[in-house]
């Protein structure tokens, strides 16, 4: 089994910073600033593989999450519990409709499946134990 899931993208917010890059790098363009705007192309190249390449795959006994280049990898044996979250920390989900996953003793991560029901359902009958907490 390898079911995945992408990660739901709160667009108003990505949009217009990837808005503003854009216009900066414009600007730079037309004022011949070449190191900005080769800071800034690197940083809109950065967010377009964010935007592509962040997703969820759950298999028999791993949960996969990918944001980007680096892959994370939780047992699904290992996860204890499953909140929903609208935390702005950092972490592998391009959206505030968040997942908060504890897992081991004190680790905890946040995602953003877009298909949650799905993505839950899934998990659940992965591992039965995973206590989903869900108001």
């Amino acid at each position: 089994m390898n079911k995945t899931y992408k990660s739901k993208i709160s667009w108003w917010l990505f949009g217009s910073v990837f808005g503003l890059l854009l216009g900066l790098l414009i600007v730079g363009i037309w004022q011949s600033a070449w190191l900005a705007v080769a800071i800034l192309g690197a940083v809109e190249l950065f967010l377009l593989r964010l935007f592509t390449n962040t997703y969820y795959c759950l298999t028999l006994d791993t949960l996969y999450i990918v944001c980007g280049w680096p892959q994370q990898t939780i047992p699904v044996a290992n996860i204890k519990r499953v909140i929903p979250s609208n935390s702005p920390a950092s972490s592998a989900a391009l959206s505030f409709d968040r997942l908060e996953i504890s897992y081991n003793k004190y680790d905890s991560v946040l995602i953003s499946p877009a298909d949650k029901a799905g993505f839950l359902a899934t998990l659940q009958q992965l591992n039965p134990d995973i206590q989903i907490s869900f108001p």
